[in-house]
């Protein structure tokens, strides 16, 4: 569930097992169970690192 008005700033899993990935044509994401998760890990489709931001420096 992501409530509010777009673009989402958060969401809520309202059931056990499921997790959000990033999908295939970012800025998408892709909602899976548990079971479709450890299949997508399986292939190397996914990671189960989590990804940390990388903040842009500009100078000047």
């Amino acid at each position: 569930m992501l409530p509010g008005d777009s673009p989402y700033e958060g969401g809520l899993f309202t059931g056990k097992g499921w997790t959000a990935v990033v999908a295939e044509n970012p800025p998408a994401i892709s909602f899976l169970c548990a079971e479709c998760f450890q299949k997508e890990v399986a292939q190397n489709h996914v990671g189960t690192k989590p990804r940390v931001p990388v903040e842009s420096r500009v100078s000047g």
